[in-house]
């Protein structure tokens, strides 16, 4: 994008994940192990193309196209979630933490970070962090008897039968979240302290942060839940709340 030329120098992975047939805590594994296969230092084979069989290079002589020099290593890590998304990412966040606080530190990472998810920087955007809750129009249909047929059929998806904001999981996330920042006043591990936009009309999930996430940050526009988690060339707000993180610390 012309107006955010850093995004030509960033790569963005996008992880997709079954809310149907996962609970949060599996969600939050299969995230980890995907971190793991890319972060710091992704596979060559992400940026190569093998030719054999392509028409169009039927005439040239090498067998695979390199987009990227190797061997290649990020310099950091730039974790974003929207709705669902982002209580998955704080549910990887504690456990990780779990584990730097039982386990020893692996050969898998670096000696000076060995758990490198949390020495990234989070972004949300109307994360369901604090559960689902339906308000505006949303909240009346929900009150009508077809709602209580919507519900029924939210159920089946098991992420969804996690999101009441009085869950147990919820309210774990929460206060571990919290628990491990303030045992880190030096905010060595910004993984834990979340920079959050949200919609003007928040009618999907409990709008609110956590007590060690910066201050919430708002579009200048009226937007509901679904026009933060979905831009589109209109509208494109949550792109620049994205790369603002980026632009102070360069590559990621």
């Amino acid at each position: 994008m012309d107006q955010w030329p850093l995004y030509e120098r960033s790569d963005a992975y996008f992880f997709d994940y079954r809310a149907e047939g996962n609970y949060i805590g599996r969600s939050a594994a299969s995230l980890k192990a995907f971190l793991a296969a890319l972060y710091p230092q992704p596979p060559i084979r992400f940026f190569e193309e093998r030719l054999e069989g392509v028409d169009w290079a039927a005439d040239v002589k090498a067998k695979k196209l390199t987009i990227r020099d190797e061997p290649y290593h990020y310099k950091r890590l730039v974790l974003v979630g929207h709705s669902l998304g982002g209580l998955v990412i704080r549910k990887l966040i504690i456990d990780e933490m779990r584990r730097s606080r039982d386990e020893p530190a692996t050969g898998t990472a670096s000696a000076s970070v060995p758990y490198p998810i949390l020495s990234a920087d989070l972004r949300l955007i109307s994360p369901a962090h604090l559960g689902f809750r339906p308000g505006g129009p949303l909240r009346a249909l929900f009150s009508l008897p077809i709602g209580q047929v919507l519900r029924v059929v939210l159920s089946a998806y098991r992420a969804f039968t996690e999101l009441s904001p009085d869950s147990a999981l919820i309210k774990a996330v929460k206060s571990e979240t919290e628990s491990y920042a303030a045992n880190d006043p030096h905010c060595a591990l910004p993984a834990l302290r979340a920079k959050i936009l949200w919609a003007d009309y928040e009618d999907v999930v409990v709008a609110g942060e956590y007590a060690c996430d910066a201050a919430p940050q708002y579009p200048l526009r009226k937007t509901t839940h679904i026009d933060v988690v979905k831009p589109t060339p209109d509208y494109l707000v949550p792109m620049g709340f994205l790369i603002e993180e980026a632009r102070s610390h360069g590559q990621s």
